[in-house]
């Protein structure tokens, strides 16, 4: 019996669009702005360029919690996600395609069931998608504060995906350990660091992905 992988999951910082450093960027004038040193700038941004798949959320009340030793309370969280929000949601907006891209969703939407699953606010993510005009190509765009295993969990039940038919496009090893989760083909688009990390296969740019479909397909048994 033939398989064919009918459905696609993306990430969406550094996979469709060339954004991860204006959200590093937007990171550095948030800490700054709020007067933090320069090593507790320096100390954050290692942190998050190492978990760049991780939400905002998470990773400021690590800033809190690990790097300042100091407790805090969530509604504070929230106000300074929404500051970044303000700092970057625009720039992200006016970012370049990630090569291929574009050209990959426009042609493929209607023969893949195709999702993002992203570290970023679900709602800035969603209000992007639209500024982009690319809403139209996904059936579903999920974002922080949900973590992206659960979030791909609810795509699998509520799309009733079979994951061994589904492919995970990600750059950062959150991304490969949601597909690991529910044993989910995975490609890694090289935005930086994902040798470091995978071994599997890795695209520079998206002009290339429709090459390495059709052989997961005739993989999968």
């Amino acid at each position: 019996m033939k398989y064919t992988v009918d459905s696609i999951i993306f990430d969406f910082d550094g996979v469709i669009l060339e954004s991860n450093h204006v959200r590093t960027e937007g990171f550095k004038l948030l800490l700054e702005g709020r007067k933090y040193d320069a090593d507790t700038v320096a100390r954050f941004i290692r942190f998050h360029e190492k978990n760049a798949g991780l939400s905002r959320y998470y990773k400021l009340r690590y800033l809190f919690y690990e790097i300042l030793k100091q407790e805090i309370d969530e509604s504070v969280v929230s106000s300074l996600c929404k500051e970044y929000s303000s700092l970057v949601k625009q720039k992200v907006a006016n970012c370049e395609w990630v090569k291929g891209t574009e050209e990959f969703l426009k042609n493929n939407y209607l023969k893949y069931n195709l999702f993002i699953v992203s570290g970023s606010d679900q709602d800035e993510l969603r209000d992007i998608c639209r500024a982009r005009s690319i809403s139209k190509f996904f059936k579903e765009i999920l974002g922080s504060p949900i973590d992206k295993k659960s979030n791909t969990n609810h795509l699998i039940s509520k799309y009733l995906l079979n994951p061994c038919l589904t492919i995970f496009i990600g750059d950062s090893i959150n991304d490969f350990e949601a597909a690991q989760s529910v044993s989910m083909k995975f490609i890694a688009r090289d935005s930086g660091s994902c040798r470091e990390w995978h071994k599997g296969i890795i695209i520079k740019d998206l002009s290339s992905l429709h090459t390495h479909i059709k052989p997961l397909s005739e993989t999968v048994r």
